[in-house]
């Protein structure tokens, strides 16, 4: 609204409106003059002031700063001090295409693109049309002189406002005809009011337009704008049908087209639905327009109001119909596994206890285990999605234990103590990454000995990375971090000297498949843009002999992919896992396969398989061994917890090679 004042102020003084220049000593002069600007002074002293009290100075004149860094939410680099931008993984906060898929989508309102954000394909051109209407008045009125009065212009002192103008009795009684649109009201046909209105909508949509472009969640803001030109839009065709259409074929095109925009989303709900509603428009207008007579005793004939009636309809179906599709499709983000897994914390557990995991379901693990989680909603901040995506994408489960202990219980001090120190983020992370594994005694003499760091400082550190009483931690390892293993990956391997990063898969399966003695069986695990990835699992009669390879096939005819007589395996596995009855039966590489960088990960359970395809750099992760393999084969972590899909381990701060030494070097300092 203040950008909109300054500009339409500028508008005003271009276009020569209202106020006679020659009143005034200079621009500077007539500006300050103007009642806008007296408002927006008020409003801004008292804005600042206000906001001062619980902000500070620098946190009001930082806003202008966090409004700028708006326009870069989806860059990966651009991000504070040098971690990754998390916000590019948050899928609201990608931007929107134009429109959905498919031929159909632009007559849907829906959320799967900006025209169907604000309505549908027909919303869209009745605002633009509205739009443009204002805009191309506002143009003509450029050259003009200012509105001439019946009894002159009065003085200044003695000039009243619009409102005032109004007689009682058409107050709300007043046609969008009046704008010269067929009309001759003096007061709404106005230059001042059309370039008003037009600097108005042209300046909101142009912002919310940029904000549509930072992601889609910003639809919401556009769509004010759209759905009062829509609704403008219905006034002018109402007033235009009224006055100025007679001719009959026009109005039987009019409702046959406002027909089908009206039966094509409610189609997509029950194809007879839509047939029946486009039969119902179409059948009431013929019947209006040729099987009515005209009576000479009414202004306006009824098939008119037919016709306005089928625009209405034609305009608020697709939201109707979206918003029907949105109540009926509406699932849980949760399961009750994972609810049952937060009341237990929230029964067993101390109320210090902080729950680990990514940042999607923080908020629910907030509210159903009352306890302060590590990663929410509201704590996206490049430094803990790197420490959580490392946490889990390393093979070192010390470093995952030094991790949660620093970061659940002293959160990013020390980070941010190492950076003030080193001046440089990317050389911070590597000393934290050194010494998070080593006891405390080690870390300090690392920190002194490697990284030059005066004993002071290095005890200070030391102190929030390896604090003498770490919180309690529970690390959740769920069903749904296999498919999200992609963005946690590429956080935690995050580059910080050339600002990049790249991600590592889990292709996961939706069923298990049957595979008994001396069987074989093809399940596909990924379809693709005409490439469909089968994993083979084989059986032989012993026991031990079971075994799977990839192949990728054309979709359509299921023959392999050949380029250049060379068979093409973009998912090509190097190393097998081959888990039966909770056993590993086989860990070994595939011969012949040694440039792979997948590796086969087969759980069996009688006759029962669930493949799995891994990135190499994910096997030996610690997600990988706790979720996947059961926490099998280390003492870091204890599983303490599990529901189908969801399982709870306990850091175990005193199973870690450097638990006991980190606790009595601190305590000595």
């Amino acid at each position: 609204m203040g950008i909109f004042s300054v500009v339409y102020l500028i508008v005003c003084y271009v276009f020569d409106i209202d106020d006679d220049k020659s009143e005034y000593s200079s621009k500077v002069s007539w500006f300050i003059h103007q009642d806008a600007i007296l408002s927006l002074v008020i409003l801004g002293v008292i804005g600042f002031a206000g906001l001062a009290v619980f902000k500070g100075v620098d946190g009001v004149i930082g806003i202008f700063g966090s409004l700028t860094g708006l326009l870069n939410l989806q860059s990966a680099s651009v991000v504070v001090g040098g971690f990754p931008n998390v916000l590019i993984s948050v899928a609201e906060m990608q931007q929107p295409s134009m429109l959905g898929a498919g031929m159909n989508s632009m007559f849907l309102a829906s959320t799967n693109g900006f025209i169907n954000g604000i309505g549908g394909i027909a919303v869209f051109f009745a605002a633009l049309i509205v739009a443009y209407i204002l805009v191309s008045r506002s143009w003509k009125f450029r050259s003009a002189g200012k509105t001439v009065q019946a009894s002159g212009k009065p003085q200044k002192g003695k000039r009243v406002s619009v409102a005032e103008k109004l007689d009682e009795s058409r107050k709300f009684k007043f046609s969008f005809t009046d704008l010269k649109f067929g009309g001759s009201n003096e007061i709404l046909a106005s230059k001042k009011l059309t370039v008003l209105y037009a600097t108005l909508f042209v300046v909101w949509i142009a912002i919310t337009a940029l904000a549509v472009t930072r992601g889609s969640r910003f639809i919401t803001t556009i769509v004010l704008p759209f759905g009062l030109l829509a609704g403008i839009f219905v006034s002018y065709a109402t007033d235009y049908i009224k006055t100025r259409l007679n001719n009959d074929k026009w109005l039987v095109v009019i409702v046959a087209f406002c027909g089908f925009l009206a039966a094509v989303p409610l189609s997509t709900i029950n194809t007879l639905y839509g047939i029946a509603m486009f039969a119902v428009i179409f059948a009431v207008g013929l019947v209006s327009i040729y099987g009515m007579k005209p009576d000479a005793s009414v202004k306006v004939p009824l098939k008119k109001y037919v016709v306005i009636a089928a625009i209405v309809i034609a305009l608020v179906t697709p939201t109707i119909c979206g918003a029907y599709q949105v109540s009926t499709n509406v699932v849980p983000g949760t399961s009750d596994a994972m609810w049952n897994s937060m009341e237990w914390i929230k029964e067993t557990q101390s109320d210090d206890t902080v729950i680990t995991s990514w940042w999607d379901f923080g908020y629910l693990f907030e509210i159903a285990a009352d306890r302060q989680v590590t990663f929410d909603g509201g704590s996206q901040t490049g430094s803990r999605a790197f420490w959580l995506g490392q946490a889990m994408g390393t093979d070192n489960l010390d470093l995952s234990v030094g991790i949660f202990r620093m970061l659940d219980t002293t959160g990013e001090k020390a980070t941010k103590m190492l950076v003030d120190i080193t001046g440089d983020t990317g050389k911070s992370v590597n000393i934290l990454l050194d010494i998070l594994p080593r006891s405390a005694s080690d870390a300090q003499k690392t920190l002194t000995d490697k990284y030059q760091l005066n004993s002071t400082a290095a005890a200070d550190v030391v102190k929030l990375t390896h604090p003498s009483n770490p919180r309690p931690v529970i690390f959740v390892a769920s069903s749904d971090m296999l498919s999200k293993a992609g963005w946690w990956s590429f956080f935690g391997h995050w580059n910080f000297e050339n600002q990049s990063s790249q991600n590592y898969n889990y292709l996961v399966p939706t069923s298990t498949v049957q595979v008994g003695p001396g069987q074989s069986a093809s399940y596909p695990l990924m379809k693709d843009s005409g490439m469909t990835v089968n994993m083979i699992i084989e059986r032989g009669n012993g026991n031990n002999t079971t075994t799977a390879h990839v192949d990728s096939v054309y979709t359509e005819n299921g023959e392999k992919i050949m380029i250049n007589d060379t068979e093409y395996n973009p998912y090509n596995a190097s190393n097998i896992i081959v888990i039966e009855n909770n056993q590993i039966m086989k860990n070994e590489s595939i011969k012949g396969a040694e440039k792979g960088n997948f590796t086969i990960f087969l759980v069996g359970n009688n006759n029962e398989y669930t493949p799995f395809l891994i990135s190499n750099e994910l096997v030996n992760s610690m997600f990988t061994r706790l979720y996947l393999m059961g926490g099998a084969g280390q003492n870091q972590f204890t599983l303490v917890h599990s529901e189908p899909g969801v399982m709870l381990f306990k850091v175990n701060f005193d199973g870690s090679s450097n638990s006991t030494a980190s606790r009595n070097s601190t305590s000595s300092n």
